[in-house]
């Protein structure tokens, strides 16, 4: 039964984004939001939650103290405002930030028992994964789905696609992910030509997303990820840096030569100028969230006290203060879930990179390389564009995937073992 009950895990990980676009099909071209995606989770969740406390209940327990320990201040503005419908909001939020520890943990317990078919499944899940991504995307193109900003149907116009996804800066860090995957494996293959094939695609589809995380994402993956294939050189200067990095330096100097007179005469500077002198160069970077973190944490400091300073008010409670969310994931984690969410949001992203970065060092290692260049980007996108934790379709293949790198960490410590004595 443990063993059904393994590939059922895995068979609904790797089915989530199936059944994502077809919730977002449903939406768009029926109108009807049965809320699918959200009932699959949460069930894939329980069963993921049982077969884990059949090998540890410790580890079971843990996740319980953490669920607990982030619903307390949303439990005390429950008490206070009687708003049932927002702690069930607050709730939902809970789980979807425990979703990738969740599956992490019992990752950690089913690779023991079965690396090889944890290894097999996982390249199934990925590949899929990354099936259904470009399926989105050239639904988008075809003019199906959703666009990233804005809608035509609301008269607006429309910047981006997202194919039959809902959410777009989720998209963004599921296309991180995924085509680091894939990029990953192109590079790994006997042929360089696959990489190379592959590399425009990336940059173009983070193009066609349009939101700035993706675009950026784009035209990085396809530089770290082979950098971070070097493995142990990977902090040594070697000829693969240099022949990246020349000509990047080349590009940037003619770049700033001739991009400022090209600007200039396009009209296009003087907006700029302003920009930059109206926002500031953290306005830019961040698209003036640090406008809205600035008025809400003068509103939250100014309408709470020392309690919810250490537990959080919940989405509920801060919707009543100023705004839902300012969009930079630590400060909404401490605004939702205080002191306990922005510990969580560190610790989690703290613990993935540090096994996938000991695992890359290794020669041994399958899936800590690329893994180690997503988990980076993700952190720092979850400041500057947040919806990496809160991204109900990113959180089971995070936790899935720093699941088989700890597979690869474990297999880094046993060889060096073999190999001391």
């Amino acid at each position: 039964m443990s063993y059904a009950v393994f590939q059922l895990v895995f068979l609904l990980i790797g089915c989530s984004l199936a059944v994502d676009t077809l919730t977002g099909f449903l939406v768009s071209g029926l109108g009807l939001d049965l809320k699918l995606s959200a009932i699959y989770k949460f069930g894939l969740l329980l069963i993921t939650l049982f077969a884990l406390a059949c090998y540890s209940r410790k580890k079971v327990t843990v996740v319980f103290c953490l669920l607990l320990s982030l619903l307390i201040g949303p439990f005390i503005n429950l008490l206070n405002e009687l708003d049932v419908i927002g702690f069930v909001v607050d709730f939902s939020y809970v789980i979807k930030i425990l979703t990738p520890f969740i599956i992490f943990l019992y990752c950690t317990e089913v690779v023991k028992k079965w690396p090889e078919k944890s290894y097999q499944f996982g390249h199934y899940v990925f590949y899929f994964g990354f099936l259904i991504l470009v399926f989105n995307l050239v639904a988008g193109v075809l003019g199906y789905g959703f666009s990233s900003y804005g809608s035509d149907d609301d008269g607006e116009s429309s910047i981006g696609i997202k194919g039959f996804f809902y959410a777009g800066n989720e998209v963004s860090c599921l296309f991180l992910i995924l085509f680091s995957y894939a990029l990953n494996r192109a590079w790994n293959a006997k042929r360089k030509i696959y990489f190379f094939m592959l590399a425009p695609f990336v940059v173009l589809s983070g193009a066609l997303i349009a939101t700035k995380a993706a675009m950026i994402a784009g035209l990085l993956l396809i530089f770290i990820i082979p950098l971070v294939n070097e493995r142990q050189r990977l902090f040594r200067l070697t000829w693969l840096k240099i022949s990246i990095f020349a000509p990047v330096i080349v590009m940037v100097s003619i770049i700033g030569v001739y991009l400022v007179p090209i600007l200039e005469a396009a009209g296009i500077w003087a907006r700029l100028v302003w920009f930059y002198e109206k926002k500031g160069v953290m306005g830019i970077i961040l698209s003036g969230r640090n406008e809205f973190a600035a008025k809400t944490t003068e509103s939250f400091y100014a309408s709470t006290g020392i309690f919810e300073h250490i537990w959080g008010v919940g989405l509920s409670g801060l919707t009543k203060i100023e705004r839902m969310t300012v969009e930079i994931e630590p400060i909404d984690l401490y605004f939702w879930f205080g002191i306990p969410g922005i510990t969580y949001l560190t610790l989690l992203f703290g613990a993935f990179i540090y096994f996938s970065y000991r695992a890359t060092l290794s020669q041994y290692s399958t899936w800590a390389p690329f893994a180690l260049a997503a988990n980076l980007l993700l952190a720092g996108l979850s400041v500057i564009a947040g919806h990496t934790l809160t991204s109900g379709m990113l959180g089971p293949l995070l936790g899935l995937l720093n699941g088989l790198v700890y597979m690869d960490y474990v297999n880094t410590l046993n060889k060096k073992k073999v190999y001391s004595h």
